[in-house]
Formats: structure tokens, sequence, C-alpha cells
């Protein structure tokens, strides 16, 4: 007797998971590669601004003549352009790391940094890093901290790159969904929680 089966089905559903696994690799590996060229950016642009801001002040020491005064303004001119690189960079960083993320956690090799760290400079950095695209749409992002002791602020324990990720893709979708002229404000609020141990 002979029996035939049909294993086409079988044939291609090992295919898919194949290709699957083959675009996580990818993913991963690309992800990988392209963070250290954009890390690489990010540094170089501070360099640049750092040296530009040296520059202006020398010129501000000078007599301040017609040509003195052309070159301050293309200076400044100049340092918004690497302010928006800056904060491209950074954002593109943020992107490339949720990929990197993703591919951590299909593999279930994913680990948290946990990190003390100030809330209120955490913030800080992602409206920074959206300043361009918010001044674009007219769109003002104020922050608002409650319960905080100092302006320097408080130190939190927990995973700094994954609460930025949340924060920032708040953001970006409250930005998208602003009408132009409109605000968002972030507002955190410090909670003290004591724990005690019974005897």
């Amino acid at each position: 007797m002979i029996q035939i089966h049909d294993i086409s089905k079988s044939i291609m559903i090992e295919y898919l998971q194949t290709e699957k696994e083959l675009y996580e690799i990818i993913n991963a590996t690309v992800s990988h590669e392209m963070r250290n060229p954009i890390n690489s950016m990010v540094y170089q642009n501070e360099n640049i601004m750092y040296v530009l801001n040296q520059v202006v002040e020398m010129l501000s020491g000078l007599p301040q003549c017609a040509v003195i005064k052309k070159v301050k303004k293309k200076s400044t001119e100049m340092t918004r352009s690497l302010q928006v690189m800056k904060h491209s960079s950074k954002l593109l960083l943020f992107f490339v790391q949720d990929l990197l993320d993703f591919a951590q956690i299909k593999q279930k090799k994913f680990k948290k940094n946990i990190e003390d760290f100030s809330p209120q400079e955490a913030i800080d950095e992602l409206c920074q890093v959206l300043a361009f695209q918010s001044e674009s749409k007219n769109v003002a992002i104020t922050q608002v901290f409650r319960n905080f002791i100092s302006d320097s602020g408080e130190l939190v324990f927990t995973d700094k790159q994954r609460l930025q990720q949340c924060v920032l893709n708040l953001l970006s979708n409250a930005l998208k969904f602003t009408d132009v002229g409109g605000t968002i404000q972030i507002s955190t609020e410090l909670r003290y929680n004591v724990l005690t141990k019974d005897n």
C-alpha cells in the first residue's frame, strides 16, 4: 500500500520560520553596525560646537567691525545647524536602540541597565532631541516637576534608556497630533515610598 502525504504546508512553514529568523539576524546586525557611526557623529558634532563657541568668544573680545559682526552672525547660524544635526542624530540613535532591544527580546537576551540618574535631566534631554520638530511646528513643550526638592533634581534608580524610550514615544505621538501653535506639557511627580520591616 502506498500512502501519499502532502508536506507542502510543512515546508512552507519551515521556510517562513527560517526567513523570519534571517530577517531578525539582519535587523540586529545592521542596527548594531549603525549605532557606532551615529555615536561618532554625535561626538564629533559636540566637538565642532565646542570649537565654534570658542571662536565666537574670541570674536566677542575684538573690536566689533562689520566683518566681525558678519562672522559672528554666520557662526550663530552654524551653531543652530549643528544643534539640529546633534538632535537628529540622537533621535536616530534612539530608533536604532529600539531595533536592538526588539532583537534581544526575540532572542531572550534582553537585559536592563539599572543606574542612578536625574529624571529632570533625562526628560530635558528628550525635549532637546525633539526641539527641531517642535519649533518647526511652533509647538511649545513645557515641563512641570512636582515634589522635587531642588532644581538639580533627586536621583532615581531604574533603566534610564528604556524610560527615555517610553517618554520619547509618548512625546513623538503628542507632537504628531498637536495642532500648530499648541502646547505639550510633561508633568513629572516624585512619590516617596517608605519601606518598613517588622521585627
